[in-house]
């Protein structure tokens, strides 16, 4: 790609960005009458400094272009006649300065390598989890599905009585329920469910009390004999969460209502 090939291009001209300046000072070195020249060597000192810190080239280019000034340096100052005194003295610090600007300039890469590694881990973390997430939500999706195909249709209309259902969950998948039962001598019998807390355990405990309370009906039973028998039959997946379900049940027989109530708001 371009920015591959941009990169691959970049260090070598950040090398020589380093070297014009350093090689200048050297070239003032060699022409600058003495003692003058024996003075230069500071100037090298700060374009060491900024070739390992500042100018973002890597470990390796820094490094071999700063060895070429000191090297070029040293070349210069032995055939300029420079004294041994300063002359060791300068290298003295030539190479302090070398030893500890490679140190920063190696633990600045690798900090740098680093936050990218991580950067590059959190990146593909986020799309497993940004993956994770989409497939759980196509799966909440389709309990969503699943839980309204277990309710009865949300109208009927029989002898002149109209029933409108209506149940929106907060979450993708709730606990509230509804459902009725036409008996074959023209009674109606109408029930809200309403099992405690949200998600899946919730719509977990409806689809039972659902399933068993249209079992009740193989029975013939009163109202209130009918939600003592879910009671009963509810208890062994209620007790190890401790959860609940309330419960409205009512019977319309001509004009006689007969109405349960198992926790629930009661009931008109």
């Amino acid at each position: 790609t371009r920015t591959g090939a941009f990169a691959r291009f970049a260090q070598p001209l950040i090398a020589v960005t380093i070297l014009v300046p350093g090689l200048g000072i050297i070239v003032m070195t060699l022409i600058a009458y003495p003692p003058g020249s024996y003075y230069y060597y500071a100037g090298l000192i700060l374009v060491l400094m900024w070739a390992y810190t500042f100018s973002a080239a890597r470990f390796v280019y820094a490094s071999l272009a700063s060895w070429t000034m000191v090297v070029a340096y040293e070349i210069v100052a032995w055939a300029t006649h420079t004294p041994p005194a300063i002359l060791l003295s300068n290298s003295f610090f030539f190479l302090s300065a070398n030893i500890i600007g490679m140190l920063a300039c190696y633990l600045i890469e690798y900090y740098k390598r680093l936050d990218f590694r991580q950067r590059r881990l959190l990146e593909e973390e986020r799309a497993r989890s940004d993956a994770l997430l989409e497939k759980l939500r196509g799966e909440l999706a389709l309990a969503s599905d699943i839980q309204k195909s277990l309710l009865p249709p949300p109208a009927l209309s029989r002898d002149g009585v109209e029933i409108l259902c209506y149940t929106r969950p907060i979450r993708e998948i709730g606990g509230d329920f509804y459902s009725y039962h036409v008996f074959e001598d023209g009674r109606l019998g109408l029930a809200m469910g309403d099992v405690s807390g949200h998600g899946i355990p919730a719509a977990l405990l409806m689809a039972a009390s659902l399933s068993l309370f249209d079992a009740t009906f193989a029975q013939s039973l009163d109202p209130c004999e009918r939600l003592g028998q879910l009671d009963r039959e509810l208890a062994p997946y209620t007790q190890p969460r401790h959860q609940n379900c309330a419960f409205c049940y009512l019977e319309l027989e001509d004009h006689t209502l007969n109405a349960a109530n198992a926790g629930g708001i009661p009931p008109y």
